[in-house]
């Protein structure tokens, strides 16, 4: 008897799980036949050449093109009930790339224009398969999700051509993964997903794998899901599709398991999970997350909930905000990100309350809130904002306010205001640093008054004298930290941030001018080191005493370390899920650095770029 080995055993469920031809349901296959219900407006024949036909006798050849304003084809059918159904699909042909347009019809759609669905897709010469993803098939105009359950009409048709185009259309349908069509075939794909999922498993095949069970929507994939990846892996870039596939489940049982393994759960699996829940479009499910943002004793699962809630642009969340409400600093700078999402102005009032919060970085996300919305700087009097509301308060949420810059009492690092809070400097002094000014750089250089008469040839110097001057304007309430780094990483102190006292600003200001360019570029351990100062931490140390801003300053790519800038981005964006460190970055030498765009996009910070 042979025993086959793991990796042959692997490869044999991904083809069971992706592989296998998928359930089908036919509409209409375009072959004349009397039982199909086709309104085809423009010229059109039936195709009977065996070489132009994908299924059945024929297809369906269509001239789009003037006269008509709308020439295409209209297909009524009793088979277009898709519950349970995954993709309507249809083949077209074209003989040069080609925009096609699908309209889709439910019930309340026959009823008011203004509720179908329209969708387009971009075609290249040859047969295309084009595919409405009813899993997610969009909105309407008036922002009404398709009822997948009543669709009637499918509409594929041109916009307004201005020549005629010849198109072939071929065999509507529904499609489904197979064997997600019963419960129990569901099942088998869950069990045959539980068994090859391994975290030592290429990133590609571990994606293929959650793929293989889009659709099969039962408790026991979350039991899978929340074992395989969101427990025993934990891989930021497998996370994300693990996260997303949670939070498309709907049957209740499912919801209902989901809701017990959340609970179960600790630590950044219980995160994730909060996070899944989340994103559910069920009652159950967002109750219980409400109940947790509101009411859990732990800081990291309030914010992990209330950030799962930050997409959602409703009113109701904004009790879960209340200034009054305790909670870490890091808790009231998520509530303030939340309350800025909704924006219809009933979030304002509630933003104004926290710009004398204890925490300065609360404090300056609250007035950033607040001048991003107003589209001026009021400065920190609550009054003077309420008053401004009251006036406007039927402008916001329109697009007729213009932006403002913040103003900063305690300075500004590359254009960026300050804050008295937790700071952290991170300095790149790799060999590149030696670099002589580019003309942009220079120029930079030449505008800034407070660089006049300084000695400033290269970028470290640059960097040198930027750094020393947003330090030494700190006051005595903020505390600071230095970290500099090339092939390696090294921290001003491993004790964390430290008071801006005039000793410790001296004594930064001394270690500056020892800093020599040299070796390569780690990116990733320096972002870890900002949020790690010493490796004998505990989280829960790390939690209270966390910097809560970071000023990172490169003018390279990702040499030594996670060098991948996707994998990068992803690791720090899941070492960052509940801690809500801010990431500002500073690029220089290269335009448009896109590891530093990303990693300020997906922490709230803002990127700097010093070649434009």
């Amino acid at each position: 008897m042979i025993i086959p080995s793991m990796s042959a055993l692997i490869l044999g469920i991904l083809g069971v799980l992706v592989s296998a031809p998928p359930e089908v349901r036919t509409i209409v296959e375009f072959d004349g036949h009397p039982d199909e219900r086709l309104q085809v407006t423009g010229r059109w024949v039936i195709e009977r050449k065996r070489e132009l036909v994908r299924s059945g006798t024929g297809s369906l050849r269509m001239t789009l093109g003037p006269p008509e304003k709308w020439p295409g084809v209209r297909v009524t059918s009793d088979r277009l009930n898709a519950a349970g159904w995954r993709w309507l699909v249809v083949d077209v042909y074209v003989d040069a790339p080609f925009k096609l347009s699908v309209r889709l019809d439910d019930a309340i759609a026959r009823k008011n224009n203004q509720e179908r669905l329209y969708r387009g897709f971009d075609l290249v010469r040859g047969w295309n398969r084009v595919a409405v993803d009813l899993k997610d098939p969009g909105r309407t105009a008036s922002g009404r999700v398709l009822d997948v359950a009543t669709l009637s009409f499918v509409v594929l048709y041109a916009h307004q051509p201005k020549v005629d185009r010849d198109v072939l259309v071929d065999h509507l349908r529904l499609e489904r993964p197979a064997g997600s069509g019963t419960e129990s075939g569901r099942k088998k794909l869950v069990k045959a997903f539980d068994r090859a999922y391994r975290k030592e498993l290429p990133v590609k095949q571990r994606r293929t794998l959650l793929r293989g069970i889009d659709d099969a929507d039962v408790p026991e994939r979350c039991k899978a899901i929340g074992r395989r990846v969101l427990r025993d892996d934990g891989d930021p870039r497998v996370l994300p599709d693990a996260i997303r596939l949670l939070g498309r489940t709907r049957l209740s049982a499912s919801v209902e398991r989901a809701i017990q393994l959340t609970d179960r759960a600790k630590g950044p699996p219980r995160w994730r999970w909060i996070d899944a829940l989340g994103r559910m479009r069920v009652r159950a499910a967002r109750d219980h997350v409400f109940e947790i943002a509101l009411s859990s004793r732990s800081n990291p699962d309030r914010i992990a909930a209330l950030q799962s809630l930050q997409a959602r642009n409703d009113t109701s969340l904004i009790p879960l905000c209340r200034a009054e409400l305790d909670g870490s600093w890091q808790v009231r700078a998520t509530r303030v990100a939340l309350l800025r999402t909704i924006v219809n102005g009933e979030a304002f009032p509630e933003l104004t309350r926290y710009l004398k919060d204890p925490a300065p970085r609360v404090g300056q996300d609250a007035l950033e809130a607040l001048v991003a919305i107003a589209g001026r700087d009021l400065g920190e009097n609550a009054d003077a904002w309420i008053a401004w509301w009251k006036v406007n308060r039927e402008k916001l949420g329109g697009s007729g306010l213009t932006a403002a810059k913040l103003r900063s009492p305690y300075g500004t690092y590359y254009g960026m205001p300050l804050h008295p809070g937790r700071l952290c400097f991170v300095i790149d002094v790799s060999g590149s640093m030696k670099t002589a000014l580019n003309p942009t750089e220079a120029a930079y250089v030449q505008k800034a008054r407070h660089l006049r008469g300084r000695k400033v040839t290269n970028r470290l110097d640059l960097v040198r004298e930027e750094a020393r001057r947003a330090i030494m304007a700190l006051p005595k309430i903020a505390r600071v930290q230095l970290i500099w780094f090339e092939g390696g990483v090294f921290v001003w102190s491993k004790q964390g941030a430290m008071q801006a006292t005039t000793a410790n600003k001296d004594d930064l200001s001394r270690k500056l001018d020892t800093l020599v360019a040299s070796g390569g570029t780690n990116i990733h351990g320096a972002l870890v080191r900002a949020f790690v100062p010493d490796d004998r931490y505990s989280f829960k140390k790390l939690f209270a005493e966390s910097v809560d801003t970071i000023y990172f300053l490169t003018d390279g790519q990702p040499g030594v370390g996670i060098t991948n800038p996707a994998h990068l981005v992803a690791d720090i964006q899941e070492t960052n899920r509940v801690r809500r460190v801010r990431i500002n970055t500073i690029g220089m030498g290269r335009k448009d650095n896109q590891v530093l765009r990303e990693l300020a996009a997906v922490t709230g910070g803002t990127y700097v770029d010093l070649a434009k």
